[in-house]
């Protein structure tokens, strides 16, 4: 599933868009996604460096630090804080 995301990510940079939300949940009935705090972070990170895309993340980050740490470390771009 991860080789499909980055591919459409590659696609989407190569029809001029700028920013991307990495998103997941459970599409198929066999998947056991794990939530908690900043489970996004992953994805994110795997778009901004396979494919050179920004990405804004999301998913259950709740506090500055949380936020401050992902984006000093270079995993995501801007962050939404929920």
């Amino acid at each position: 599933m991860k080789s499909e995301g980055i591919a459409i990510a590659r696609v989407l940079k190569e029809h001029g868009v700028d920013l991307l939300l990495p998103l997941a949940g459970q599409t198929t009935v066999d998947e056991q996604p794990t939530y908690g705090a900043g489970f996004l972070t992953a994805l994110s990170e795997l778009v901004r460096h396979e494919v050179g895309l920004p990405t804004m993340v999301g998913g259950y980050l709740r506090t500055t630090g949380e936020v401050n740490g992902i984006l000093a470390a270079g995993r995501a771009d801007l962050c939404i804080m929920t």
